[in-house]
């Protein structure tokens, strides 16, 4: 079995951090995908999608996946203004965006399950995700991931090997798809002759050379007060990232306890 491909870094703050990312991106080809963040409260867990965490990491079939979604829309059309057409029938089984990607963007900022996972393009965000939570975990983890590197957007591969992709950003969906600079990744595997929804983790034991490099920079937690008082003054908290009532209340209680180091 293939070993994962995600090298792992450890570093002693987050201004460490903060020159790396600074540098990956000032050092970016110009026709190379975009570099995309991750943070993540606990520099144990895994790159999981919520599908994938809520459904005991099993693979889904494409098909099976698309017919929830189509059940459950019309749901969610009945709450709000926004509508979504797609037809399960008419996916052809090639690697290009799911159907229903955009109605699956949408409900993933909901809560509901999805394979997809979300990065952003703003490390600033990312680190705020890394480190908004009280957890017992020691270290925090960001990771920096870039499909490919060089100057084409030609990925090479096994068809029946798991396989990554990046999706377009620009979609109408989730107001907070813009407010977090959000862009999204899928994995999914061909396995006799049907798509299934697979683990991000397998997807990054290809090791091909110049594609879906990912780096995964371990950060002390102790480091939180400083990076959420630093994040602030460039107005990166709750309220900016989800902005309704209850992101305007979690970030209230960090003005006043957290930052004033009461908690």
């Amino acid at each position: 079995m293939l070993e994962n491909n995600i090298k792992e870094i450890a570093l002693n703050s987050f201004e460490e951090f903060e020159e790396i990312a600074q540098n990956i991106i000032n050092n970016k080809k110009q026709n190379s995908s975009n570099i995309l963040f991750r943070g993540q409260a606990n520099h144990k867990w895994l790159l999981q999608s919520t599908l994938e965490r809520y459904n005991d990491n099993k693979k889904m079939s494409v098909d099976e996946y698309c017919m929830i979604l189509q059940k459950i829309k019309q749901k969610f059309e009945k709450f709000t203004p926004k509508t979504w057409q797609f037809n399960c029938s008419s996916y052809n089984g090639t690697f290009i965006p799911p159907i229903g990607y955009e109605f699956m963007s949408y409900i993933r900022h909901l809560g509901f399950p999805t394979p997809i996972l979300d990065w952003s393009r703003n490390y600033n965000i990312a680190s705020f995700f890394a480190f908004e939570d009280k957890t017992d975990s020691k270290s925090v983890s960001i990771y920096i991931y870039q499909e490919y590197k060089n100057d084409s957007n030609l990925k090479g591969g096994i068809d029946s090997f798991p396989f990554l992709s990046n999706l377009t950003k620009d979609i109408n969906t989730h107001e907070r798809h813009i407010l977090q600079e959000a862009e999204y990744t899928i994995c999914r595997r061909n396995i006799n002759k049907q798509q299934y929804y697979v683990s991000h983790e397998l997807g990054f034991r290809r090791n091909l050379q110049g594609q879906d490099e990912c780096i995964k920079y371990i950060i002390p937690r102790n480091e939180r007060l400083k990076v959420l008082k630093k994040l602030d003054k460039i107005n990166i908290n709750k309220f900016r990232l989800f902005n309704d009532a209850n992101s305007l209340a979690k970030k209230l209680y960090v003005d006043e306890f957290i930052l004033k180091g009461v908690e």
